[in-house]
């Protein structure tokens, strides 16, 4: 499997780190089960592009746990290069 890192906040590019899925900083629904329905969708979207790019299922649980908490900002989960080893 390879590493990863998941980024909350505008990051600046790194060699040798590449983006596999970004969630734009928004503002939560008023609606509970938009709000709902908005990260099951997002859950489903996380999970086939880490597979794609052969990321843990643990990446994506990362992701969403990040991002739920961090509603405003930008976050993104990249693919590590070989020059960078374990996980954040």
């Amino acid at each position: 499997m390879a590493e990863y890192r998941v980024v909350v906040g505008d990051d600046d590019p790194v060699p040798g780190r590449t983006p596999v899925y970004r969630l734009q900083a928004r503002d939560p629904f008023v609606s509970r089960k938009r709000e709902d329905a908005f990260w099951l969708h997002i859950g489903d979207q996380v999970a086939l592009a880490a597979a794609d790019d052969d990321l843990p299922f643990e990446s994506v649980l990362l992701f969403l746990k990040k991002a739920r908490g961090a509603p405003g900002k930008n976050v993104t989960l990249y693919r590590l290069g070989e020059e960078f080893s374990g996980e954040s």
